[in-house]
Parts: structure tokens; C-alpha cells; sequence
């Protein structure tokens, strides 16, 4: 009961500073160009564009040594690399793909918008007669 009425003591405080106005507008906006953008990506064609490194002369960085290297950060090695460590026993590096998240990635609701977008790295199914029956 006391963190409903907290909630909406903050957000009555924020609407009377105008601070709410202020973030539906500029999460309208990032919506608006993400989609903007969206209808012009094109499916890409070969996946080097997605391999391309930042610098190859650079030196290499040493980041330490670990126990485990999980590769990929989704479900599965989320999971695994918490359950590693949960003991404080191993060192554990999870590597995942891709460019920074930004706003736009942060926000649940905007994960169907991500379909047409670099962040699915243009993947595509192919339509299973004998699935989801």
C-alpha cells in the first residue's frame, strides 16, 4: 500500500514539473525515428557488415584471465554466467554481439520494432507446417 501511494505521489510531482510531459515526448520521437529509419532498412544481403572491426592495427588489451567464457548473452548464458558466479568461485566473461543498446533497446514495449532493424541482425525464419499447430 505505501509503495501504490508513493508511486503516485512521484508522479503527480512529476507531472506538476512537467518532467513526465517531457519524457512521453521524447520517447514519442524516438519511436517516430526509429520507424522512420525502419522503413528504409534493407535486408542485408551477406553478414559482413556486421563483422567489422573497429581498429585491426590496434594493440590488444589485456582483460585478465577467467575460468569460463560464455558466448552470447541471451537466456541461456545470462543464466549460466549467474549461476558461475554465484558461489564467487569462478571468473566468468560473457561476450555478446552487436552494437551498444541504446533508449530505444531499453524499452520491452519496443522489442516488435526491432525486427526491421541491425539489432535482429536481419534474421529471418523460415514458415514450419508442422509447428505451432
Amino acid at each position: 500500500m505505501q509503495i501504490t501511494i508513493f508511486y503516485f505521489v512521484t508522479l503527480a510531482l512529476f507531472v506538476q514539473a512537467g518532467f513526465l510531459n517531457e519524457t512521453i515526448t521524447y520517447y514519442e520521437n524516438l519511436l517516430q525515428d526509429f520507424l522512420q529509419n525502419a522503413s528504409q532498412w534493407e535486408q542485408p544481403t551477406d553478414s559482413r557488415k556486421f563483422f567489422q572491426l573497429i581498429n585491426e592495427e590496434a594493440e590488444p588489451i589485456d582483460q585478465g584471465q577467467y575460468d569460463f567464457i560464455i558466448v552470447g548473452a541471451g537466456v541461456a548464458g545470462s543464466v549460466l554466467a549467474n549461476r558461475l558466479t554465484q558461489t564467487g568461485r569462478f571468473k566468468v566473461l560473457v561476450v555478446e554481439a552487436g552494437e551498444r543498446e541504446n533508449d530505444f533497446t531499453e524499452v520491452p514495449g519496443f522489442a516488435a520494432y526491432l525486427v526491421r532493424s541491425d539489432f535482429n541482425w536481419g534474421y529471418k525464419t523460415i514458415p514450419q507446417k508442422n509447428c505451432c499447430l
